[in-house]
């Protein structure tokens, strides 16, 4: 979607903010797109990956290691040096990658996400507005 706003086929896309580094990884700074986070906006919503474990899981050591892999300095590091990732670890033990946006300046929304659930709706406003 980010590719087709670059190449001017569609006007804009609502994605994650790290498939634009991927582009502008791939095809430099003159790449024409852009992220925008609208102050206060839907379109500034900040989204969490969540991990956990199951009450039912057959091998909760193994998932306990996972996530004590997942949360290390070391693995937040590399998500945010290679994915462009928010590392969920705060202060001195991980460095932000430098293309992000401070969390602290984006103004997100008050917005209850359980009123964004009526995917039907939102693919008929898509489809209507051209969007898709």
């Amino acid at each position: 979607m980010v590719d087709a706003v670059g190449r001017g086929e569609i006007l804009l896309g609502l994605v994650n903010h790290y498939y634009l580094f991927q582009l502008l990884a791939q095809y430099g700074e003159d790449f024409p797109a852009r992220n925008h986070h609208t102050r206060g906006d839907a379109g500034a919503i900040v989204n969490v990956a969540g991990v956990g474990i199951l009450d039912s899981s057959r091998n909760k050591e193994a998932a306990l290691r996972l996530i004590e892999f997942l949360l290390s300095p070391e693995t937040q590091q590399y998500f945010t040096n290679e994915n462009a990732e928010y590392p969920v670890l705060l202060g001195s033990q991980v460095q932000t990658n430098p293309l992000l946006v401070p969390l602290d300046e984006i103004a997100t929304p008050e917005i209850d996400l359980s009123d964004l659930a009526d995917l039907e709706g939102t693919l008929d406003l898509l489809q209507r507005t051209g969007v898709l």
